[in-house]
């Protein structure tokens, strides 16, 4: 699913890839192929069980570190040099495997802080943005990847 929003003058395109997270690569690819992009005008934002919950976190790009998310989108897009903003998931009783808690409910009070996390991560990703191809004359188009 995807749309289009202007972000300060630069035309930025958004995909939620509606698929399973362990093979999203395979929605990002023909996305960014699709609408004459690649790697080096992408940014995805995933949510991270290594981060506190709450803390929110601009990455450069680097190896997946155990997220099947994150190593399906590298290795269908052939590189690691992609930056990411990383949602910090785990809540201090989250105790084991992701797979456990990930997926579960937010209660009241950790729902107010998640709108908190999310207008935390929009700004980083529009100073990223803006810092990276708000100058660059590539074209108009930007792809961001969520």
């Amino acid at each position: 699913m995807g749309s289009s929003i202007d972000l300060e003058g630069v035309a930025v395109r958004l995909l939620k890839p509606g698929v399973k997270m362990n093979i999203n690569g395979t929605m990002v690819r023909p996305f960014l192929e699709r609408t004459g992009s690649d790697s080096r005008h992408c940014i995805f934002v995933h949510g991270d069980a290594d981060l506190s919950f709450g803390d929110v976190r601009l990455k450069s790009g680097g190896g997946d570190a155990g997220h099947k998310g994150v190593r399906s989108i590298i290795s269908a897009l052939g590189t690691e040099s992609i930056p990411r903003v990383r949602l910090g998931v785990r809540r201090t009783a989250d105790k084991g495997k992701p797979e456990r808690f990930v997926l579960t409910k937010f209660s009241n009070s950790e729902k107010a802080a998640f709108v908190q996390m999310i207008e935390k991560a929009a700004a980083m990703v529009r100073d990223h943005i803006q810092a990276q191809f708000g100058g660059e004359s590539i074209g108009d188009e930007r792809n961001l990847v969520i």
